[in-house]
């Protein structure tokens, strides 16, 4: 397997566990209106170590860099353009609402 393409696979997992992640946020906002509550019931879905909202942010703007890094660098070849490019797109996209939210809930 060549580099580029375990590049590739690497970073459509890490996207999808950040849109895993935000889909979860989504339904467990939908239960809730109280912004409070929805914090806590979001955070008994991860483990004791990982109960910090900030931190859950932190790992996802991480792992949407290294994604939107790795689809930037696998667009080259031609195998992987067509779905490197929207992929990347996706990754700025998901970034800045991750940023966005980090910095309103602080």
């Amino acid at each position: 397997m060549r580099k580029s393409t375990l590049l590739f696979i690497v970073a459509i997992i890490f996207l999808i566990l950040v849109i895993a992640d935000s889909i979860l946020w989504l339904s467990v906002n939908s239960e809730t209106f109280d912004i409070s509550d929805t914090n806590i019931l979001y955070l008994k879905y991860y483990p004791e170590f990982l109960q910090d909202f900030t931190l859950l942010n932190i790992i996802a703007i991480i792992l949407l860099v290294f994604a939107g890094l790795a689809f930037v660098r696998t667009r080259r070849r031609k195998t992987f353009r067509s779905y490197a490019i929207p992929l990347g797109i996706i990754c700025g996209i998901l970034l800045v609402y991750r940023l966005f939210v980090l910095l309103l809930l602080e």
